[in-house]
């Protein structure tokens, strides 16, 4: 199998449904889109499309925000769509989280397709700079919008790639 994905991953698939062979698709499938939203971002095909769909049909959300204290930040996660997360000014952390040992901060939206918590064990941050790409998997609680050293102006664009 060519996917850097866990056999975990793979097995989140209902398979009653599918197919190991349509599985393994659907998967190669994911992933292809989101080298291609990449590709797109970093030869800024986003620039010249003020409708927020890049060409190959991915919306896209442009946000620009004062970083702050992690404390006044939350952890949110996503079930039906992986972002694709670049930043266009500006520099955050962006912290992962580990999936258990997580506080429900709120219900989950269908509509915006977030559930939000607090409490969080980290697994890993990173600094996000102008022309960096993040891809935050389905499920991943994460959070953003934290300060490098002090408050900043950041501009990012936030793919949601659908699962």
């Amino acid at each position: 199998m060519s996917s850097d994905r866990t056999e975990h991953e793979v097995m989140k698939y209902n398979t009653k449904k599918k197919g190991l062979l349509s599985i393994l698709k659907t998967i190669n499938d994911i992933d292809a889109r989101i080298e291609r939203v990449s590709k797109m971002l970093l030869a800024g095909e986003y620039e010249d499309v003020p409708s927020g769909i890049l060409a190959d049909g991915t919306p896209y959300r442009i946000s620009e925000y004062e970083t702050k204290d992690a404390k006044d930040c939350i952890i949110e996660s996503h079930r039906e769509h992986i972002d694709v997360q670049f930043v266009i000014s500006g520099s955050e952390w962006i912290t992962l989280y580990a999936g258990s040992g997580l506080t429900s901060a709120g219900e989950y939206n269908v509509e915006s397709d977030a559930e939000f918590w607090q409490d969080g064990i980290i697994e890993s941050r990173t600094i996000m700079r102008p022309g960096s790409i993040m891809v935050i998997k389905e499920n991943v609680p994460h959070m953003g919008c934290v300060q490098v050293g002090g408050p900043e102006k950041v501009k990012k664009l936030v793919c949601k790639v659908e699962v």
